[in-house]
């Protein structure tokens, strides 16, 4: 079953239809919109126009048949919402068209389910009134066991335990309604993720590691936001960028390297948006410079396009806080 190819919006009487494109992967997506909230249909396609997602609104709320596809156009998923709620029946298939299976929700309470696409389990778990409540679990791509845990009114609550492949322990951590130190591991048993929870939210200094040994995070967070500065290494140990956050929005400097350490860009950033230079280089050499302004791009300079308006083009960086 494929998708049907993108065609101009309709909306009901009294509603508008709205636009928008995704910057950098140029999916659009279209919506009807009434009293300045979504209602009635709400499509995603990609920019050839095959569909990969097409469903309906209710006064804001998901309500009505949904259906997702692959990249390729094949039907992934097929279910529907009932006021906000996932509703029905829910069927998966994978790339090739086979049925991987399917589960059944009312109005957002019973057990769901997700397949991997070779068709073995992928997770499963208990929902009430559209959160998680009760016991899940978790499989490996070859169908072996790899966490068990529970959640109470959407938060994680109790012990919750990672396997091997074998079957036996490799760790386990417990949490009190979402509340408590986080300790994940990798199959080999190395450690795979550090940190504490408050209410479901991160909070404080996590660590998360290659499953070769290294690190591979370093971020600070305040009541579920990144808040301070953030480090990530490539699986060789050389950096790979740093940023600071405040509140859940970049702001500052950020620096990019590449997997031998090189630096390849820098981009200024302020309250979430790129505002000051963004340059990146290649080969040790500097390839492009541009300069944004809250969000928009004033200029744009190649290496070696130098104008006689060059001198001038000034650019004032983000601060740094």
């Amino acid at each position: 079953m494929c998708a049907a190819p993108a065609g101009a919006l309709e909306c009901g009487k009294g509603a508008q239809a709205r636009a928008s494109q995704h910057p950098d992967v140029g999916t659009i997506t279209r919506w009807c919109e009434r009293g300045g909230v979504r209602d009635g249909r709400f499509v995603v396609d990609h920019p050839d126009g095959t569909r990969l997602l097409s469903m309906r609104f209710l006064r804001g709320m998901q309500h009505g048949p949904i259906t997702r596809w692959h990249d390729d156009g094949t039907i992934a998923v097929a279910g529907g919402f009932s006021m906000g709620l996932r509703h029905g029946t829910w069927v998966m298939w994978a790339l090739d068209g086979r049925k991987l299976g399917q589960f059944t929700l009312d109005r957002g309470t019973g057990v769901a389910k997700q397949w991997w696409n070779n068709g073995n389990l992928r997770h499963q778990g208990a929902f009430r009134g559209g959160v998680r409540h009760g016991a899940w679990r978790f499989y490996r791509r070859d169908g072996s066991l790899q966490r068990t845990g529970e959640y109470a009114d959407g938060l994680q609550h109790g012990t919750w335990t990672d396997f091997k492949a074998d079957g036996s322990v490799l760790g386990s951590y417990t949490l009190d309604r979402g509340t408590g130190l986080v300790l994940r591991h990798h199959d080999d048993g190395q450690r795979a993720a550090h940190g504490r929870l408050e209410h479901g939210r991160r909070d404080g200094v996590w660590i998360t590691w290659h499953d070769n040994g290294h690190r591979a995070t370093l971020e600070s967070w305040r009541d579920g936001k990144r808040h301070g500065r953030a480090v990530r290494w490539h699986t060789s140990g050389h950096r790979a960028t740093e940023a600071i956050w405040v509140d859940g929005k970049r702001h500052g400097m950020q620096r990019h390297w590449d997997y031998a350490g090189h630096l390849t860009a820098e981009v200024a950033w302020h309250g979430g948006a790129r505002h000051g230079p963004a340059k990146r280089w290649r080969a040790g050499q500097l390839e492009q410079t541009r300069c944004f302004e809250a969000g928009r791009l004033k200029w744009q300079r190649e290496a070696g396009s130098e104008s006689p308006d060059a001198v001038v083009m000034t650019c004032a960086p983000a601060t740094n806080r």
